[in-house]
């Protein structure tokens, strides 16, 4: 019998051998187009695509309706993006597994936890906790990049790439313990520990096939994402007195495509404080509008209709919201989350809210120092908010 760990490795290995051979056979072979076409003939599907993606008209944008009334704009745009997206968190959890394995040093204990949200559903989440007696009742809710799993957050290595995450500064929770924070890191639908196990075969990307079959229902693979987030938001404020923290002093901070998680549960889920978004802030039409997804990540079927990322900014406000990104990054470049925080300032007009983008120097990768300035900045923000 297979057992996890070697399903893990099995798949990490065909993904670099895939990849490996195909730029093999791009530098070696010469691409011959067998369906030589005749001229002036649109025959890809993306000649056509790409054209509907500039073209969409995001009915329910803000800019396009500034005679509405923010607060109202924001619950119409909210309940659309909530029904395109397929968000639907579970309100209350139904029992919390604790496999009694629990981690300890002198600076701080680390447990895991999996919540029944529900049939067919446990969340997996590992609890760090300062050891300090002081009380900060400050809460972090981690979500990692899209490399591994959620295990980078306090630097266990269990491919080869977590090297590459670790050394560029993944351990966030880490650094939160050292700060008295209490630090919740969930792990995300086809990540880590939640790679697909029962649909067999899968494609290379398993995670391509849960966002395939999410659309039958009406659902996406980002909704799912969100939705455990923010289930899982709800299960630490209904414990809140257990972990002694403050539940609306808890920011939610993710990378690369936790970032993407991060910035859609603000806007889905209007009970989430505050949000700290690394590496993942750009226009739509820009970034995953222009080139492949192999797994359907980021994505949420048909919202160029409706909405731009500058709108989904937009239902974050008043809250505080921060990002970061590398002046170097291919991904998901600076210049166009820039653009993205500028537009949506500037579509609030006179709301008061707290945000700002800090500039890093490099390529797409976590950025543990700006990333910790934009924390604080966060938590000052949410203590205004609750001393006002």
């Amino acid at each position: 019998m297979i057992k996890n760990d070697e399903i893990s490795i099995i798949y990490y290995f065909r993904m670099y051998a895939h990849s490996l051979i195909n730029k093999l056979l791009r530098c070696l072979l010469i691409k011959k187009d067998l369906y030589p076409k005749p001229e002036n003939l649109h025959l890809s599907s993306y000649e056509k695509i790409s054209k509907e993606i500039i073209d969409a008209e995001t009915l329910l944008s803000r800019k396009n309706n500034l005679n509405i009334p923010l607060n109202m704009w924001q619950i119409t745009a909210r309940k659309k993006l909530i029904k395109i997206a397929g968000h639907k968190p579970v309100k209350r959890v139904k029992n919390a597994i604790l496999p009694n394995k629990k981690f300890e040093t002198d600076e701080y204990t680390r447990e895991k936890i999996y919540l029944r949200a529900e049939k067919g559903l446990d969340i997996p989440v590992t609890v760090l906790k300062s050891r300090q007696t002081d009380n900060t009742q400050r809460g972090l809710i981690f979500l990692a990049g899209s490399l591994s799993g959620v295990h980078v957050g306090w630097g266990e290595r269990k491919v080869p790439a977590d090297n590459l995450v670790i050394g560029a500064g993944s351990t966030i929770p880490l650094e939160a313990v050292k700060r008295n924070i209490t630090t919740f890191c969930i792990e995300m639908p086809g990540y880590g520990e939640r790679q697909e196990k029962h649909l067999i075969p899968t494609s290379l990307d398993p995670k391509v096939d849960s966002f395939c079959l999410s659309l039958l229902t009406g659902r996406s693979l980002l909704g799912r994402q969100t939705s455990d987030v923010s289930t899982v938001f709800n299960w630490i404020r209904n414990n809140s007195d257990e972990f002694n923290i403050d539940p609306k002093n808890i920011v939610l901070f993710g990378h690369s495509v936790g970032g993407t998680i991060a910035t859609y549960t603000g806007a889905l889920d209007e009970n989430i404080p505050a949000i700290v978004a690394s590496g993942s802030i750009g226009f739509i039409k820009d970034t995953i509008g222009r080139r492949r997804n192999s797994n359907g990540s980021s994505i949420i079927p048909n919202i160029l209709n409706w909405f731009e990322m500058d709108d989904v900014i937009s239902l974050i406000a008043p809250r505080p919201f921060y990002a970061l990104a590398g002046d170097k990054d291919h991904i998901w470049p600076i210049d166009g989350a820039l653009k993205v925080v500028k537009s949506a300032n500037d579509q609030l007009k006179n709301c008061i809210w707290e945000t700002d983008i800090i500039k890093c120097s490099g390529k797409h990768r976590y950025y543990p120092k700006e990333s910790w300035v934009c924390l604080e900045k966060a938590y000052d923000a949410l203590y205004k908010i609750k001393t006002n």
